[in-house]
């Protein structure tokens, strides 16, 4: 991490992820697309106990330059849900958004969002927060 980024970012976006290599990135580049220029923002990911390539992908792509990706690794698999509140633990952002790392989610949504809290939350405390809802999921039957 940058010293770019040792003020707390107005976003803090925390990604899960297990063996998502092929979709590690993808997702980056999505978020920067929608992130970079519209907000401070910090991007973390945490490895859920990864046994593809997917530790040395984000590696790679700090050692590109991508000073806004912090990185938190689970030696063993501890799933999503507690890979979620380690992220969220870390966050130093104002604001926290979750993806899935498989992609489910367009990071193109973060801005509308961001923006429709900020249009409820107009400074008098309350707390606000926006729930996503996935029209076009590609999970089994079970899951939909």
């Amino acid at each position: 991490m940058s010293d770019s980024m040792t003020n707390s970012p107005f976003l803090s976006v925390v990604i899960p992820a297990k063996n998502e290599a092929d979709n590690i990135r993808p997702l980056v580049t999505e978020v920067r697309r929608a992130l970079d220029g519209a907000f401070d923002y910090e991007l973390i990911y945490v490895d859920d106990g990864s046994t593809d390539r997917t530790w040395d992908t984000l590696l790679a792509i700090i050692a590109e330059g991508y000073d806004r990706l912090r990185l938190i690794r689970h030696e063993r698999s501890t799933g999503q849900s507690f890979a979620v509140l380690t992220g969220a633990r870390a966050a130093r952002g104002e604001w926290l958004v979750v993806l899935d790392a498989d992609g489910q989610n367009d990071p193109a949504d973060i801005p509308g969002m961001v923006k429709r809290v900020l249009e409820a939350n107009r400074g008098d405390g309350r707390v606000v927060g926006v729930i996503g809802h996935r029209v076009n999921r590609r999970d089994d039957w079970v899951k939909r």
